[in-house]
């Protein structure tokens, strides 16, 4: 393998296809860290098959300079919380409260009385649904027991489900987040490469990857391992960008799901089953959401409009998320998805092979 160097990244090319083989084709070039200022300038490949169509970095940075890409990351700091007051807020909540318990299984959520039927009623349409699930990787209150997650950041999302109910435990090779997942949430989290963790075979029934396999140098190998970690009958619970999201297509090298030099990967819907498939896993549920779309559009109009999200006001941002365009955006691409799978975020399901 022979090395370059990528502005003190040390890189190899990477032609052809991590899944099938198939000689890459030029998607996009000399695309630079539009969020946390990594050095480098990047090349995106796409296979031309379309039983693939996998796409990925090329370059790729070795494993041992991995670290020099995250040194400027938003897992290194817990995330803010402002209380809000005011009659909205306990709406949204109360929507959240009804949704988690009607649809996702967490009955101890569930009012009393006429709130318990107004509740119901207001956890009938799907895109609220699909917004509140994904606020819980789509986990079921009856799978409750003990859950991995696998990249679990600064562990506000394994901190929130240990208050649903569930025995949490994080893995995290980024030293940094994992140190603020510890101190400020007081989890259990594992740091380095997942095959020293220590972590007993056949002892999750809940393995959650969270924007996490487009980060992997070989998903395979990392989903064979999970694969292992699941007790009969358990789930890992996946959720990617979108290559051929509606995003995407929108604004092509601007989109903020493209996220180079640290999106090793990005997936169809055909590569990730492919991808799940060759890590000994069995597909239950695979569809792609348009939950994260809000968000999604206002940071990849800022890329669009200014070249980079790097001193972009996150307040503002969010403010934009939820605003005219993003808002019908949103809309737009959740009737689509009805049809066609462009949703902003892949969401897998699988189950081990037995």
């Amino acid at each position: 393998m022979e090395l370059h160097d990528n502005e003190g990244i040390r890189v190899h090319a990477t032609p052809d296809c991590y899944l099938c083989g198939t000689q890459g084709a030029p998607l996009y070039q000399n695309l630079r860290d539009r969020l946390f200022g990594a050095p480098g300038k990047w090349d995106v490949k796409q296979c031309p098959n379309p039983e693939c169509g996998l796409t990925w970095l090329d370059p790729k940075p070795i494993r041992d300079d991995i670290s020099g890409l995250y040194v400027n990351y938003h897992t290194h700091t817990a995330d803010a919380t402002t209380p809000k007051n005011g009659r909205l807020t306990m709406l949204r909540e109360f929507i959240r409260k009804s949704i988690q318990a009607n649809v996702y299984g967490y009955r101890e959520l569930e009012g009393k009385g006429w709130s318990a039927i107004i509740g119901r009623i207001l956890a009938k349409p799907y895109f609220i649904q699909d917004r509140i699930g994904r606020g819980i990787m789509w986990l079921n209150g009856l799978w409750r027991g003990r859950l991995l997650d696998f990249g679990c950041g600064n562990g506000k999302f394994l901190a929130q489900m240990r208050q649903m109910g569930w025995d949490v435990t994080g893995f995290e090779p980024d030293t940094t987040a994992a140190q603020v997942a510890r101190e400020h949430h007081g989890l259990d989290v594992y740091e380095g490469e997942i095959e020293q963790a220590g972590l007993s075979k056949s002892s999750f029934d809940v393995i959650t990857m969270n924007h996490v396999i487009e980060h992997l140098l070989d998903p395979v190998h990392t989903l064979q391992i999970c694969a292992g970690l699941l007790k009969k009958g358990g789930r890992l619970v996946v959720v990617t960008p979108n290559v051929a999201s509606l995003g995407h297509r929108w604004f092509r090298h601007a989109w903020r799901g493209l996220e180079p030099p640290r999106h090793f990967y990005l997936f169809s819907l055909a590569s990730l089953g492919a991808c799940a498939d060759a890590g000994g896993l069995e597909i239950r549920d695979l569809w792609t959401s348009a939950s994260s779309a809000p968000t999604l559009w206002a940071r990849s109009r800022v890329i669009q409009k200014q070249g980079s999200l790097r001193g972009s006001n996150p307040a503002d941002l969010q403010r934009r998320c939820l605003e005219g365009e993003g808002r019908f955006f949103w809309g737009v691409e959740h009737l689509l998805t009805r049809f066609r799978p462009w949703g902003e975020e892949i969401v897998m399901i699988a189950e081990g092979k037995r």
